[in-house]
């Protein structure tokens, strides 16, 4: 039997070959061929895997580069697919504007509507020619169009809505942040005060960042005793959070309370600070320390935390070489625990403290100003100052501070032994009271130990502090004060005045007013002592008589007014010095005095002249490029530096003056106006210097007017007057000079009595010329002239000369013009023309 021929896949079963299966074949191979070649490689150019798109409006342009390989087509639809959705969808695809080109860099423009975190994304592209489509690789990106979100959780509200925190330990603050992947920092922002009233802490200098931790954000706030953010008292405090795109969200503020502190840290703080000065002065002393135990004296466990609101305390703090002071039954708020930070002392007896005291007082002080340690309203049961030393006068000061210290004496207190539960009874309200060292039973102390025991010591008991001041009377009356005269007064007139005073010793012994001797006035002249005048206590035997209001205890009185006539008689400085003694026979000698000065005498001149310079040496005697125009005689008139002139000219009338007692206030120039017989004033000016017993200067201008006046011509006599602060006169000598006359004489013409004028005409063929000159100084001649003419017989010419005395009598004249056949009318042919001259 025949075996059967295997039959390959193109031979038919007759052994033809199969050309429709094989051309099928290699049809298909070719189009896979084709496809081959036209294979898109796409290459993603932004944004970059894992990277995050912050923009607000959500927009994201990606790029890419698409290359068809063996295809002619140089461009394709491409679009940008998300698998935001759950499943890969088409997000964009590109457009006209934003074309894809082949083996080119282009770009697709995408907008989301919403944050959706990190997803992955790629390019897909499909050649138009052929219809292949190909993906890029996938990428990821975060779409992140906002800040972060905060929610706060402990704490989480305001103190008035009760959602604050009682930090009463050491406690945590969290919260919950969350941002979609571009979170960068969580951190917290502390206020110094309550709803974010006070100051914000700054962040930049500190850390305050927050750790992740079970889910939350958390930190612990490091309490500190000094600061005003982490302090004892009401806070708050801000959450916040920046992502990689600067975006900040703060939620807050939300308050907190620290309701303590550490103990140990408190005590170490205190015990390390130096003593501050309240009032800026140097420190006397040192801070010895502070110790903190309960109201029984037993002490607080190291390191605990202190929580003032758990009991009654007792503060002591202890000065080196000085007080010690106790706060006692101390019920501390901690709304105003937070405001302790330092704690001033201070010894400085200021003149305010010494005048509280008195004068006559030795001070000591003791101020312990409480409120910079802890504020005056915190609630505690009373304090105590434990003074070194015995003191026969004690005070309680509840002032501002050693330059406004308020101070007052107090009384012994009404019980020797007494604590946190009845001090109401025995301390005054506002007040104080005092029990010296020895005293047995106080206060805290509940086994009955003294606490009074250190010798030589004063306890203050007080209500409220700053402090107390203990003195010992070593001085006299610590002010007196002059009514009359008052201090360095200067008059002119010698004679009786009196002299009123009021003595004070109001916070020393007092004044005995039931002893003679107790007030003394000396008066001193010069340096000499010149009276003296003691009180007694009959009034009719001394000139000195003093007076108290207080008629109960004239012994020991506050207040004396005084008073004492006295004639002072002579020229010179007079120094009434008052001295006083107290109860104590403590006396104040010569720290109150007034001065009185009688001066009668009048200025004294050393230099007088007159000058044709502003300026002059003020050494006195000749002047350098200035003459002297002046002289005592006026027949010796112009005295080496010739006459003065009228218009434009100035002289200078210069002068040194001194005076002993008073001083030179100012000077005067006057002429003699001998039409008025008196002189007149034309300039004042003020002596410069004007001191007692130095020679001050005057240089008083003045400029000769023009004119027919007093100076036209003249020989003018000038003087100068100068006065003292107490109105002294003196005069200088006269000093004379002559004006040279620069104003010409001064015509008026008539015609007819009527004033002429230029032109005027006249129908009188005899008319009347008259005149008028004016001129202070003598006329050497007066011509009149009409028409030019010579003619003395027709009145057309006339002549009055000097020498025939006729010029001073016809000052004041007249012509009538005549009209004969002799002397022809010429005023009927033609205009006249009339002419005047003088001379003086």
């Amino acid at each position: 039997m025949k075996k059967e021929e295997t039959r390959s896949l193109f031979n038919s079963q007759d052994g033809k070959i199969n050309v429709l299966l094989l051309f099928s074949i290699l049809l298909i191979f070719a189009f896979m061929m084709l496809a081959v070649n036209a294979v898109i490689t796409i290459t993603l150019v932004a944004p970059v895997d894992g990277s995050i798109n912050g923009s607000s409006a959500r927009q994201v342009n990606f790029s890419f580069t698409p290359i068809w390989n063996g295809d002619n087509d140089d461009s394709g639809n491409c679009s940008v697919w998300t698998n935001i959705t759950g499943t890969w969808a088409e997000a964009a695809v590109n457009s006209s504007n934003n074309s894809v080109i082949n083996n080119t860099v282009s770009t697709i423009n995408a907008t989301f509507d919403r944050d959706m975190g990190n997803f992955s994304w790629a390019i897909g592209c499909t050649n138009k020619s052929n219809g292949v489509f190909n993906f890029s690789v996938n990428r990821t990106l975060s779409m992140d169009s906002g800040a972060p979100a905060v929610i706060a959780d402990t704490p989480k509200g305001l103190i008035q809505n009760n959602l604050h925190l009682n930090i009463t330990g050491y406690t945590h603050v969290t919260a919950n942040f969350s941002d979609n992947g571009s979170l960068a920092a969580v951190y917290y922002v502390l206020n110094s005060l309550n709803g974010g009233l006070g100051t914000n802490e700054t962040v930049s200098a500190l850390s305050r960042n927050m750790s992740l931790f079970a889910g939350s954000y958390n930190a612990s706030i490091p309490l500190d005793f000094n600061s005003s953010f982490r302090g004892p008292g009401i806070h708050s405090i801000y959450f916040c959070a920046n992502d990689t795109f600067a975006r900040q969200t703060c939620r807050g503020p939300f308050d907190f309370v620290v309701s303590g502190v550490n103990i140990s840290q408190m005590e170490t703080l205190f015990s390390a600070l130096p003593n501050v000065n309240p009032d800026g002065g140097a420190s006397t002393f040192n801070f010895g320390g502070l110790n903190i135990t309960y109201g029984n004296g037993t002490e607080i466990t190291a390191d605990s935390f202190f929580n003032p609101l758990g009991g009654n305390f007792t503060f002591i703090f202890n000065i080196t070489g000085g007080p010690s002071i106790y706060i006692v039954g101390g019920r501390l708020n901690e709304n105003n625990l937070s405001a302790a930070g330092k704690t001033n002392f201070s010894r400085e007896i200021t003149p305010e403290v010494r005048q509280a005291t008195g004068t006559g007082y030795r001070s000591n002080l003791s101020w312990f100003d409480i409120a910079s340690f802890i504020p005056s309203e915190v609630s505690y049961e009373f304090g105590i100052i434990a003074m070194p030393g015995i003191f026969s006068k004690k005070l309680y000061c509840n002032g501002t501070s050693v330059s406004n210290p308020n101070c007052f004496t107090v009384n012994r207190c009404n019980a020797t032994a007494f604590n946190i539960f009845n001090s109401t009874r025995v301390i005054p309200p506002n007040s104080a009271c005092w029990l010296d060292s020895g005293t047995t039973g106080i206060f805290w102390d509940v086994a009955g130990v003294s606490n009074l025991s250190n010798s030589g010591t004063t306890y203050m008991f007080v209500d409220h502090f700053s402090g107390p001041v203990g003195g010992n009377d070593f001085g006299g009356p610590d002010n007196i004060t002059f009514s009359a005269p008052t201090d360095f007064l200067n008059v002119s007139t010698a004679g009786e005045r009196t002299i009123t005073f009021s003595v004070f010793d109001t916070n020393s012994t007092g004044i005995n007013l039931t002893r003679n001797g107790t007030i003394n006035v000396t008066i001193f002249l010069g340096g000499s002592n010149l009276s003296f005048f003691n009180y007694t206590n009959q009034s009719n035997i001394n000139r000195l008589t003093c007076t108290t209001a207080d008629i109960v205890s004239p012994q020991n009185t506050t207040a004396v007014s005084c008073n004492l006539s006295f004639n002072f008689a002579y020229n010179g400085t007079y120094t009434i010095n008052v001295s006083a003694s107290d109860t104590s026979n403590n006396t104040n000698f010569g720290n109150n005095a007034t001065r009185i000065t009688v001066d009668n005498i009048k200025p004294v001149i050393s230099y007088f002249n007159i000058t044709n310079s502003s300026t002059f040496n003020a050494s006195g005697g000749d002047f350098a490029n200035t003459t002297e125009l002046g002289s005592v005689d006026p027949a010796a008139v112009p005295a080496g530096g010739g006459s003065w002139a009228q218009g434009n000219r100035t002289l200078w009338a210069v002068a040194n003056w001194t005076d002993n007692l008073t001083r030179p206030v100012n000077a005067i120039l006057q002429f003699y106006n001998v039409s008025k017989n008196d002189w007149v004033t034309i300039n004042t000016t003020n002596v410069t210097p004007s001191a007692t017993s130095v020679g001050g200067w005057t240089n008083i201008s003045f400029a000769v007017p023009t004119g027919h006046n007093d100076f036209e011509g003249r020989n003018i006599t000038f003087r100068l007057v100068v006065n003292d602060s107490v109105q002294n006169l003196e005069n200088s000598s006269n000093r004379t000079i002559t004006i040279n006359d620069t104003t010409k004489p001064t015509i008026t013409v008539t015609i007819n009595d009527l004033v002429h004028l230029n032109g005027t005409n006249t129908s009188d063929t005899t008319p009347k010329i008259i005149w008028n000159v004016t001129e202070n100084n003598r006329l050497r001649n007066i011509s009149v002239r009409i028409d030019g003419s010579s003619s003395i017989p027709c009145n057309k010419y006339t002549l009055f000369e000097e020498a025939d005395d006729l010029t001073k009598s016809n000052r004041n004249g007249s012509i009538t013009v005549s009209s004969t056949e002799a002397c022809p009318d010429y005023t009927k042919r033609k205009p006249a023309r009339l002419d005047f001259q003088q001379h003086d």
